[in-house]
């Protein structure tokens, strides 16, 4: 994805817009986008938690464990590309459960969609 090639420093977020952009126009501006972000403890206790039930750890999955920088980065980037796309509201689930996150995106969702 290029939110990790960027947060690696793999490719420069200027050269990935202009690798977007010739494609930009064929897609359809959402009407809201649900940016869902948690703190590094707490996306790294979900990765275990996830391959341990799973038995599979994807290699972006595996490259969050490793850098808490890259992380963060990488959440900062995807940030940027989603509110570049359309409106962006941001859902900190770092303290929320599977239920709690569900209630919560929809209470910040419906009334933003008249709902």
């Amino acid at each position: 994805p290029f939110s990790l090639m960027i947060a690696q420093s793999a490719i420069d977020e200027g050269k990935a817009r202009d690798l977007i952009a010739p494609f930009e126009s064929y897609l359809l501006a959402p009407d809201l986008t649900l940016l869902l972000t948690a703190g590094y403890a707490a996306a790294a206790t979900r990765i275990n938690d996830r391959s341990h039930t799973t038995g599979k750890l994807t290699p972006v999955a595996q490259r969050m464990l490793e850098s808490e920088d890259v992380f963060d980065e990488r959440q900062n980037v995807s940030r940027k590309m989603a509110g570049h796309l359309g409106p962006l509201v941001n859902l900190d689930t770092t303290a929320l459960s599977i239920e709690e996150m569900c209630n919560s995106a929809w209470l910040v969702v419906a009334p933003l969609l008249n709902w």
